[in-house]
């Protein structure tokens, strides 16, 4: 919150009132940060191969997925 007051000479009787100005901040609009859960496929090989025992290979793919919101809002007037 900013205060602007107007400075007037004494033999002025009247004088103005003052002035109130609002901004954002990062405390209103925080950065957020979140993530999912590890999501894990097992990529085994099939029924045949193992049968056969022709190079057996088991695999994993994992994937995981992350969001970070920012803000723009600092300075900005309410």
């Amino acid at each position: 919150m900013v205060t602007v007051k107007t400075e007037v000479p004494s033999y002025v009787s009247r004088k103005p009132g003052k002035a109130i100005h609002e901004f954002y901040t990062t405390f209103d609009f925080p950065t957020r940060c979140d993530h999912t859960r590890l999501n894990a496929i097992p990529q085994k090989t099939g029924l045949l191969g193992s049968i056969l025992n022709v190079n057996i290979k088991d695999r994993m793919t994992v994937a995981q997925g992350y969001s970070i919101e920012t803000n723009d809002m600092n300075g900005k007037k309410i």
